[in-house]
Parts: C-alpha cells; sequence; structure tokens
C-alpha cells in the first residue's frame, strides 16, 4: 500500500511531464495503433517465410498464431519464446534443434542490424532537417549495430577469435544460409 502511495505521489508531483506525454498529435496516435496492430502480423509472416524456408509448411495463420504464443511465453519469469518456437517445429515438422537454433542466431544478428541502420537514418535525417546534433554514442552504438551485418560476408574462419566467438559466428552463418536459400 505504501509504494501505491509513493507512486501516486510520485506522478502528482511530476505530473507536467507525464502531460506533455498525453499531447500526441492524432496522426501519431493513429500511426502508433497501426504499428501495434499490424506488427503481430509480420511478425507472423516472418514466422511462416524463415520456417518454410527449413522445411516446415506453415501458414500465415500458423506463423501469427506462433508469434503469439511466443511473445506470451516471453512475459513468463524465464523467457520461453524461443524455446517454445524449437519445441513446436521439433514435434510437428521434425525441424532439428541445431537447424532452428542456426536460423535465429541469423534472424538475430538481421534484426540487430536492421536496427542500428534504422537507427543512422533518424540520425541522419535530424542532422540534416532538424539541425539536431545526436550524441556520438549514439551513432557509435547504432554504427555498432548496423554493423553486425558484415558477420555474412567476412571470413570468419580465418580470423583470430576464441572458439566460442567463432561457433555463435559459425551458427549464424549456417541460420543465414538456410534462410537465405529462398
Amino acid at each position: 500500500l505504501g509504494v501505491i502511495a509513493a507512486f501516486i505521489y510520485y506522478l502528482y508531483v511530476n505530473s507536467d511531464k507525464y502531460l506533455n506525454l498525453l499531447r500526441l498529435s492524432p496522426l501519431s496516435v493513429i500511426l502508433l495503433l497501426l504499428l501495434a496492430f499490424t506488427s503481430p502480423f509480420l511478425n507472423g509472416a516472418i514466422n511462416a517465410y524463415m520456417f518454410r524456408s527449413l522445411g516446415a509448411n506453415l501458414s500465415q495463420r500458423e506463423g501469427f498464431l506462433l508469434a503469439a504464443v511466443s511473445t506470451l511465453a516471453n512475459q513468463l519469469p524465464v523467457s520461453g519464446g524461443v524455446v517454445t518456437k524449437g519445441v513446436y517445429l521439433k514435434r510437428k515438422y521434425d525441424i532439428s534443434y541445431a537447424k532452428y537454433l542456426s536460423s535465429m542466431f541469423a534472424l538475430f544478428f538481421c534484426t540487430i542490424a536492421v536496427y542500428g541502420l534504422l537507427g543512422l537514418t533518424i540520425l541522419l535525417e535530424w542532422a540534416l532537417f532538424r539541425n539536431f546534433t545526436a550524441p556520438s554514442l549514439l551513432w557509435i552504438g547504432f554504427g555498432g549495430m548496423a554493423s553486425t551485418l558484415i558477420i555474412f560476408w567476412l571470413p570468419f574462419e580465418r580470423l583470430p577469435i576464441s572458439n566460442f566467438l567463432q561457433k555463435w559466428v559459425q551458427q549464424a552463418l549456417e541460420g543465414w544460409s538456410l534462410i537465405s536459400k529462398n
């Protein structure tokens, strides 16, 4: 009860900051709602497309449901979304865990790179059109994220890196070769 009272007091003292958050344009609200409603369908389509390349004949509906169950499993104390997908695909389509994990590594690196490129694009737009100078750390961070794409083209087997990192990279490359066939 004390925590709730402290939270309410905090909101009261800082109400001006939170009221600014509520001042959204109608277009922003519509775009946020559109994003919230289309995101699960896009995740489902990504699931269906990616796992078809592994030999699972997932329908769009099944891809969507798998994404929804995975998202729900990620809300549990032990994040189980990846495990849920892996077990489902193993039981229903007999996809090996190694194949599945390789494709998940590749998808992880692709996602990080896309977020990095998106971040760099936004920073560039701010710099060119809004005269906003972003902190150097943001440029470095988003640049580092975008550079993860390089993993798919560098000859890592010839680089002097640890065995642990070499195995991660190898798994991602195997996953990339699996999902890029289609």
